[in-house]
């Protein structure tokens, strides 16, 4: 009986479901993480830049990280 719900094509249908669902988290985890690892460095950035009193107003600070890139 055992045996049977093992090598059933259901059970094989659930198995990839969740290898996918398993799949799918994961990638979701990692994107968290990048997230997290962004917003840490931006953190920092913004710390450095008022310990090191190079802007006058939030708003400089703000947009020279928003927009140094561009």
């Amino acid at each position: 009986m055992v045996l049977n719900l093992l090598t059933s094509p259901a059970s094989d249908n659930c198995y990839k479901n969740s290898i996918s669902f398993l799949k799918d988290k994961s990638k979701q985890f990692e994107d968290l993480i990048k997230f997290y690892q962004d917003l840490n460095s931006t953190t920092k950035e913004i710390m450095e830049a008022v310990k090191d009193k190079k802007f006058e107003r939030a708003d400089q600070l703000l947009w020279s990280i928003n927009c140094e890139d561009e």
